[in-house]
């Protein structure tokens, strides 16, 4: 995904979603992720997000929760986030 989207490595981490995010970005979408993380449940959508030099790219993402039975103050033992490909949008 990293080279596919122009972005370099540095760009990116420390940064969340909303660097691949543009004007055609399913907002709802983008709400329905935050939600998951939120209640610590897994989604799984295909959302329109853009490469750095504005081209369109649909990303698979998927967000998964894992607790373990009697969970530590800390948090979840695993939450994680991201695309999990890629492909160009049809013309």
């Amino acid at each position: 995904m990293l080279k596919r989207s122009g972005y370099s490595r540095q760009e990116v981490v420390g940064n969340n979603g909303r660097i691949f995010q543009g004007i055609k970005t399913n907002w709802r979408y983008v709400m329905e992720i935050r939600q998951a993380v939120r209640e610590e449940r897994t989604i799984q959508l295909t959302l329109l997000n853009y490469m750095k030099n504005g081209t369109p790219i649909l990303d698979f993402v998927s967000h998964v929760s894992s607790f373990q039975q009697g969970r530590w103050e800390s948090g979840p033992l695993c939450s994680c986030s991201g695309p999990n490909y890629a492909e160009a949008v049809p013309e």
